[in-house]
Parts: C-alpha cells; structure tokens; sequence
C-alpha cells in the first residue's frame, strides 16, 4: 500500500503541476523565513556563552537614584573590584574591565587603530581564552606585558615567534608579548585584539590624574567570579549598599550584578551600554514572527489541499468501497502531506543558503547552516517538519477521510461548519497575522523618521570628527589655528568625548545656594573648548561661551536648561555652584540638546572647560568638494602630528549608528510583512478557489435568473471582507500593545495614530479583494449553459 500511496501522490503531484508549485513553494518560502529567523534567534542566544564559567561571571551594576526616575549605570570605581574580593567570600575573582580605542605602533611601524582591554590578572582565570603561546596564569603579571590575537600576531609578526616583541603604545609605553590567544568568538559582546594590565590605567590617562585608589571616579567596569554555591539573592542583598563605606552616602549608589550571558540582550536599560546592539525583545518579536509565518503557510496548505479536494472525492469513493477504511486514508493523505512537507524543506534550505548573504547583510551576522556548528538548530528544524506536516495535512486528512461513499460517488461535497466556516476561521487568523506585522512595520518606520528628523538641539550635518590623544592634546591650539585658515572649515571646537555620548562623568555631589537637601539629582559633566556652541550650532539662551584664553574661565561653567530647571534657577548666570570640591561660576546658558541616544531623556549638564581634558576635534565643514575638504584637513593634520594616524568620522554617520538596531529591524519587518502578505495571498486563493467550485452551480442558476456580473462578485467576495473585517478587529489591539510597549523604549517617540491602523486595515481589505478578484470574476464570466450541462 505504501507503493501504491506513493505513486497516487506522485501522479497527483504531476497532474496538478500548478497547484503543487503553489503549495509547495508556499510552504517553502514560509520555512525558508522561519530557518533565518532561527538562525538569528540562536546567534543572539549565544553570545558570551562559549565561557566556560559563564553562569557563574557576573558584571557589577550600580542604580543611581534621582529625585524623580533611576539611572542604571554599568561602569564603577577602579578600587571596587579589589574591595569586594576582600569583603565577600562568595567572590573568588575580581578584576576590574574596560576597552577602549589605542594607536599602537610596531617596531618602525605607523600607528594603527586598535581595539585594547584593559584588565586584571583575575580576568585570564574568569573568562575564558584559549591560549595559543604563553602562560595563562602569569600573562598579566608583569605591568607592562600583553596578550595579543591571533590575527595581530600574523599581521605584525608573521614571519617570528611573537612572544618577547615589543608595541609602542605611544607616551613612553613599550608593552612586550607574553601570550598570544585566539581571536575573540564573534558571538562576543566584547571584540578586542589586545589585553593589558589594568595598572597601566594612569600612564593612558595621564592629563586626567586618574589614580586606582579614586573612589569618585566611576569610568570602568567590575567583573566578578562568584562561588558556584553561592546564593545569588543572598549576595545581591549584601552588596547593595557596598559603596557608601567609600564614598558620601549622600551621593552612593545601590550595586547589584548581572549576569556575563545577559549583557549582550538586557542591557538596553543600562546607560552608556548603548553600543551593546542586542535586545531580548527582538528575540521574543522575530520569535513570534517565524510562528505567525509558519503557521500562515501551514494554514495555506490546508486551505490550497481542500480547494482541490472536489477533484479527489471519486477516488475516496472508489477506495471506500474496495475496503479502505478511514485510517488508510488518514494515512495516505497524511504521507501525501509530509511528502509534499519534505520537498517543501528541501526547497527551503536550498532557497536558505541562497538568501543567507543577503540575510546577514541586513542582519549585521556572520550565520550559516553548517552541519557542526548548528546541531541545536537541526534538531529544531526536524521538530518543525513534524510538527508542520501534522498541522499541514492532519485537518485536509481527517476531513477527506470522513466523506461518506454514497456522496463522494456522486461527486457531493460536504457542507456546514466543516466544509465553510473552519476555512473562515484560517483565513481570519491569516490575515490577523498580516495585519499584525503591517502595523508594526508602519509604526517602527514613523519611530525612525521621526528620529532621523527629530530636532537635536545642534546641527549634525556638515560636522567631521577625530580623536584626540597625546602630544597632538597640547598641540590642539596650533592644530585649530591651521585649520581656521582655510576658507572651506566654518569652526573648530573640542570635547572630552563624542557629542553622541559626552558624558565624561556623573555625581550627586553639586551644591548651589537654594538647594532642598532631601534634592538627590544626579548631573552630568562635560568638556568642552571654546566654540563648541558655535561649532555644534547650539542655541545660547543667556550668558556666553568660553573665552578663547587658556588660563581664563578654569572656574567657570556653561549649563543646559535641564540643569537650570534641575536646581530651580531663573536667572542662573552668575550663580555660584560647587561640584567637584571646587566652586564654580556660570557664565552660560544653552537651550536643551541631546547629547546621548534618544533612548534617554536629556538629563541636566554642566559643562566646563579643561583643555588637558580635550579627547574629540570637530570640525564644522563647508564646502562642495567634501573629499577636497578632508584631504586638506588630514594634510593639516600629517604636518602637526605626524606619528598618530588621522581617523575621521562624520557626525551624521555617527547619529545613525545610535540606531543601527532599529534600522536593521525596520529592514527585515519590511520584508518578512510582505512575505506574509504574499503567502495570506495564496491561502485566500485557494479559498476562493474552493469556494467558487463549490458554488459553481449557484452561479450558473444565480445567472439565467439575471444576476450581473457585479452581483455575482459582491455575494462571492462579501464573506471573505467579512473575514479580512474582523481579522482587523483581532490585530489592532494586539499590535498596539506591542508597539507601544516598543516606543516606550525611546524618552523622544512618535504617537500610535489611529491613521497607521486605518492604512493596515484598508491595505488588507484592497489586498484580499485583488486576490479574490481573478476566481469570482473567472466564475461570474462563466456560461451558465455550460454550467448547467455538467450537472
């Protein structure tokens, strides 16, 4: 029998070539969606799990309150690490953690731009590094060692053992070779190539007099090791007020700890994590969206298997009286599914591997479908295929097999709930599904528009920036000096960091005459040089910039707004402030710009001037020949500081990587919606389909009687707009449930208009009357004589 099952569906495979093409293309390209978005989801899944002590690493958080909302913060003070490894027996390891961007350079060398952690010994025995040369256990020890990757191992020292050469780190820091690790996995939340001591914090930061004892200094991570025994809520609850023994009480923070394998996808709510892109509610969204693919394919064949099912009635018929009993049929059309499910898969991977560049450029991966590396993933796959097959063919099979052997010799089908309303319901579920992910991916791009063009307090076009660092700090002002003079550069100006992410440091402690004690609000520090306002285009409400004088305004202050309100000052120019243990005069007031990620609320600022302190150069441009421009720049830039390289980047480009997230997710909704929208099109064909066979002597009697053309198409059409109707009624408040969960993330959002579900609603409606014209129209040209004849 299993022969004979197998040549019935072949033959109908062949018979019916365009309905098979359909159905099974259909259901391909619904699992080819959801294969991709596994892959995703399992790459997100992954990051910084390869460590071998990955349940019991943590990283140190603290929550600073203010006096009306709590900032999450993940860098601490430089001493907390070694504190809480003395205080607490349930920490085995500690070490302190930070990266940053050096210019190194090799032996005669120019420098080059890399990627450099700087941790304690601690961290080689907390996470885990495969060690290709040197020892693990003494690779730190010595202050001015460092362990490199294997990629920075065969580009400087390809053709010699690396272990005992030398990298000059400018400012007389020479750090010699002591290990040499495989690169970092690329499903790390971290990517660096180089790892030295921690010691070395103040020789790399020597203008800011940064000192490893500094409790009022919060510019780095802490990373613990916990005992596996350890309670962790135990722990948490110990270290909650850790900090107040070091620092003013007044202005400590609550610590807590977050797990190593949760950063990469729960930091969103962490300031200054911004660069960290994952986030679990992506994961939890394309999650539900392979499930609504999936399913509406699944739906499609079931709908496309019973619109063909009038042409199979005879032989369930002729099998029924020769002895087939309902669990033979059951059986066939069972395996006729998972047949037409396999060829389905075996087009799937196929299209998969072909798409899978394309996929990872939208997505910013690296996944492929290799065997080794995706057991997990396979095995996922071969659950969907049963579980597909059985959802796809278990309805048309148990239905098929329940027709009556009188009946189907007739050619009779089935009507009531069975034969109608049980479509309706798929095509509903369907189209609730389309117009889910419409609404969704209209909301998400009006969230990004309105970003893009949101007004920032400054004008970001026309601004380059590069990093500032060493020798060309103190030369800063000869640097501007040149720069000025050609008639293409418009300002120049100077920051401890990038406009966008300024913050060089935040307390409590500021004090200013008027001030409610029980106030605990939290400022943010800037520096800035003179000109910045100009050069940023910043509206200066009261008040003026810095002088242009070195030794002048070394007391003085510029504030936003934010800050003005912050300590209730009308008329704040003049005021004297204390912060820092130094007292303060402000001498401007600008209006309120975002000098972080929309994600945040612009928060009170001050902003001083410290020019040891200056670490970006921007440039505001103006010119047609932008290349001409920045090759007159860099030339400017060679002449002045010959031995550090010029690496500029465009202040706009910059705006847009803030969202990079967002944008890749804009990108893939767009086309997953429309891939689900092609595939509720096929289901409703075939409903339609079935629909007007079943009808087709209604239609034929409905016409010699004198019913037009227009007639025929509203009775056919009008119960499947009923369908897309309340598929509209089941989406909407679904879809604003989500979506404003998702603009909540961001402090500046558009509104959920009540325009976007109106546009979702009637794109679905003109979607499924242009699907459904092709068969009713068909059917409503058809001659009645004809028709009539045949029955």
């Amino acid at each position: 029998m299993f022969s004979n099952y197998l040549k019935v569906a072949l033959r109908n495979i062949m018979k019916h070539k365009g309905h098979a093409l359909i159905n099974i293309a259909g259901l391909a390209i619904g699992l080819t969606c959801c294969i991709l978005i596994m892959l995703w989801v399992q790459d997100e899944l992954s990051y910084d799990r390869y460590h071998e002590n990955v349940k019991d690493v943590y990283r140190v958080v603290r929550s600073a309150q203010n006096s009306n909302y709590t900032r999450v913060l993940y860098k601490t003070p430089p001493p907390l690490a070694e504190a809480m490894k003395n205080s607490f027996p349930e920490v085995l390891l500690a070490s302190n953690y930070g990266i940053t961007n050096y210019s190194i350079r090799c032996g005669e060398r120019d420098f080059n731009r890399e990627v450099v952690l700087m941790a304690d010994q601690d961290i080689v025995n907390m996470l885990t590094f495969h060690f290709l040369e040197g020892d693990s256990t003494t690779a730190l020890r010595d202050p001015h060692s460092v362990i490199i990757t294997r990629d920075i191992a065969d580009k400087y020292f390809k053709d010699v053992d690396p272990l005992g050469q030398t990298f000059d780190f400018g400012d007389d820091l020479i750090f010699t070779v002591s290990g040499v690790i495989e690169n970092i996995p690329r499903n790390s939340t971290d990517q660096y190539d180089f790892i030295v001591p921690f010691a070395n914090v103040p020789d790399f930061y020597k203008s800011y007099a940064v000192t490893l004892d500094d409790w009022s200094i919060n510019g780095w991570c802490t990373y613990l090791l916990l005992d596996p025994l350890a309670n962790r809520d135990e722990f948490r609850h110990k270290i909650g007020g850790f900090l107040s023994q070091f620092v003013d009480s007044s202005s400590a923070s609550t610590l807590d700890i977050q797990n190593i394998g949760n950063i990469h996808l729960y930091s969103k709510h962490i300031e200054g994590d911004n660069e960290t892109e994952g986030d679990i509610r992506y994961v939890y969204i394309f999650s539900i969206i392979a499930i609504f693919i999936l399913g509406i394919a699944s739906i499609n064949f079931m709908n496309l298997s019973l619109a063909k099912s009038a042409n199979r009635v005879k032989e369930i018929g002729v099998r029924k009286v020769v002895g087939a009993n309902r669990g033979n049929l059951v059986k066939q059309f069972l395996g006729e599914s998972f047949l037409m499910v396999l060829l389905s898969v075996l087009l799937s991977l196929g299209l998969a591997e072909l798409l899978l560049p394309v996929f990872n450029g939208l997505a910013g991966k690296q996944l492929s479908l290799n065997i080794a590396a995706n057991l997990f993933f396979y095995a996922g796959l071969f659950g969907i295929i049963l579980l597909t097959g059985l959802l796809a063919g278990l309805y048309p099979a148990l239905y098929l097999s329940a027709l009556k052997p009188a009946g189907v010799m007739k050619g009779l089908m089935p009507g009531g709930f069975k034969g109608t309303a049980f479509k309706r319901i798929l095509v509903t579920v369907q189209f609730s599904l389309s117009i889910l992910l419409i609404v969704c991916t209209l909301v998400i791009s009006s969230q990004l528009n309105f970003i893009q063009k949101k007004n920032l307090g400054f004008d970001r076009d026309h601004l380059v920036i590069t990093r500032l660092r060493g020798e060309v700090t103190q030369r800063y002002e000869a640097l501007r000096s040149e720069l000025l003079k050609r008639s293409d550069v418009v300002a120049v100006a100077a920051a401890s960091h990038d406009p966008t992410e300024m913050i060089a440091f935040s307390t409590h402690g500021v004090d200013w005459e008027g001030k409610n004690p029980d106030d605990k609000i939290i400022f943010n520090f800037a520096i800035i040089s003179p000109d910045f306002l100009k050069t940023m285009k910043i509206d200066l409400l009261a008040g003026r910039e810095f002088y242009d004088s070195q030794a002048a305004d070394s007391n003085s202050m510029v504030i936003n707004w934010a800050a003005a309100e912050a300590m209730n000052l009308e008329n704040p120019i003049g005021a004297q402030i204390h912060a820092l243990e130094a007292d303060y005069t402000i001498v401007g007031l600008t209006d309120n710009f975002n000098y972080q990620s929309v994600h945040h609320a612009i928060e009170p600022l001050l902003m001083l001037k410290q020019t040891d302190f200056y670490r970006q150069l921007i440039v505001r441009i103006q010119s047609d020949d932008i290349p001409g421009t920045v090759a007159g720049i860099e030339k400017i830039w060679n002449n002045i500081a010959p031995n550090y390289p010029f690496e500029l980047k465009f202040m706009d480009q910059e705006f847009e990587a803030l969202y990079l997230a967002e944008q890749r997710m804009q990108t893939i909704f767009n086309y997953f919606a429309l891939l689900a929208i092609i595939l509720s099109c096929l289901g409703l064909l075939g409903l339609a389909s079935y629909a007007v066979q079943k009808r087709t002597r209604e239609i034929g009697l409905r016409k010699v009687l004198g019913a037009s053309m227009g007639n025929l198409f509203f009775i056919l059409s009008r119960d499947f707009l009923r369908s897309v109707l309340l598929a509209n009624l089941i989406a909407w408040p679904i879809a604003w449930y989500f979506m404003n969960n998702w603009l909540e993330g961001f402090a500046y959002r558009t509104s959920l208009n009540w325009t976007v579900f109106f546009v979702s609603g009637l794109l679905a409606a003109v979607i499924a009357i242009a699907t459904i014209s092709y068969q009713t129209i068909k059917a409503s040209l058809t001659n009645p004589v004809e028709v009539l004849k045949h029955e």
